[in-house]
């Protein structure tokens, strides 16, 4: 305790003395949205018996991609980017089907003024895979719960804050007009029904719908404020050091004045202010301690967070996010009044950026169904076959009779 007296005495002295901005500390306070995705995926039906003896028993199969794939009139960048991503889609789920022992018909094929199942029964496919939908989307923040997390930057790094609803709801609707929210992840989606192609019946719709997270955090904002010393004791010492300078300067030039004397009459001239200097310097000693005591006592006043946070006039002059700050970790929460959950809806973020992020998202779905493919395949049985009547045509023998017991 000692120690810190005397460091805040010297501090205090430092700034009655000095009267500079030097002793002016800056507070940081800030906010960091974190959001919580609510996008649930959604998980195929299992194939029923009938689909998997069909692909047990299949020999030849076929994809079919969309109408988007094929629709060549719609300019639409999306529609073009689409398109562009068919042919990629459809070579990945050919190859996975000659992996699992299928041979394969291409989709090029299939293509024309008919029916893609009459197609399908020319080129003697077994199965057709009609691919209904495949896409996939970026999660939008509506699709999100977004928690504001405030903090008090320190020495230490950023602790927790506690703010109270009134600063949460400026704030809210602060991060509402300035904040971007991060590209928090992608859902994609396909669909895919088949169909035997010898009687044209749909035995089994595989249907699933994939959410991969980005895991992006959102930078952090932070406002900024003024730490200062006690203003009553800055000015009482203010005034005392200008008493005191003053008193000063007018005792020496006394000192002077009465030293000299006149060259007409050799008499030692007055003093000119006689003994106002000695009261100034007194006056102004007075002052100037207790200011010091004052700024020592009272110690540095520190702004809140409520006359800080969101407030134009606390903006940092390099700008309002941390770049230093933004990628390192998230505000610790721990509850209370350190965060404030808010429901909103807002727009999805800048879809080129994450192209890529979007075509993972669909090649991870296509791939479980591939996996599921060619598990079907290899563990379902074809159903049991039929006597073969005899090469000549005449009828088949009947069966055995049953044996006695």
């Amino acid at each position: 305790m000692k120690r810190r007296g005397l460091a805040s005495t010297a501090v205090a002295i430092a700034c009655a003395t000095s009267m500079t901005t030097a002793c002016v500390k800056t507070t940081v306070y800030g906010y960091q949205s974190v959001y919580q995705v609510s996008s649930t995926g959604e998980d195929p039906e299992p194939a029923p018996v009938e689909a998997r003896q069909l692909l047990a028993g299949a020999k030849t199969v076929a994809f079919y991609p969309p109408d988007r794939c094929i629709n060549t009139t719609d300019k639409a960048e999306v529609e073009k980017e689409f398109r562009a991503n068919c042919g990629v889609l459809l070579s990945l789920l050919e190859r996975a089907a000659e992996r699992a022992g299928f041979e394969v018909v291409s989709w090029v094929n299939l293509r024309g003024s008919s029916r893609p199942i009459d197609y399908a029964r020319d080129a003697k496919v077994d199965v057709l895979f009609e691919i209904n939908e495949v896409a996939s989307e970026p999660i939008g923040s509506s699709n999100a719960q977004r928690t504001l997390a405030f903090f008090d930057r320190t020495s230490s790094g950023d602790q927790p804050l506690n703010v109270g609803g009134g600063t949460a709801g400026r704030c809210h609707s602060w991060s509402v007009a300035h904040d971007k929210a991060p590209y928090l992840g992608d859902t994609a989606t396909i669909d895919i029904k088949t169909v035997s192609v010898s009687d044209g019946r749909a035995r089994w719709h595989y249907r699933k719908t994939l959410s991969r997270t980005s895991g992006e955090q959102a930078p952090k904002a932070r406002f900024t404020g003024r730490t200062e010393p006690s203003k009553a004791g800055n000015v009482l010492g203010g005034i005392g050091l200008g008493t005191l300078l003053v008193g000063g300067i007018f005792w020496l030039v006394d000192e002077g004045v009465s030293n000299m004397a006149d060259p007409v009459t050799g008499v030692t001239q007055d003093k000119v202010f006689g003994d106002a200097p000695i009261y100034m310097m007194i006056g102004g000693a007075l002052l100037l301690t207790g200011g010091i005591v004052l700024m020592a006592t009272q110690g540095q006043k520190k702004p809140t967070a409520d006359e800080v946070l969101c407030l134009d006039d606390h903006v940092p002059p390099d700008g309002l996010y941390d770049a230093t700050y933004a990628a390192g970790p998230s505000v610790q929460q721990s509850g209370g009044g350190s965060t404030h959950t808010f429901t909103e809806a807002g727009q999805s973020n800048d879809e080129v950026m994450k192209k890529k992020s979007r075509e993972k998202a669909v090649e991870e779905i296509v791939q479980d169904f591939v996996d599921l493919l060619i598990q079907v395949k290899a563990t379902a049985r074809p159903p049991a076959s039929t006597t073969t009547p005899p090469a000549d045509g005449s009828a088949a023998p009947p069966p055995a009779p049953a044996p006695n017991p």
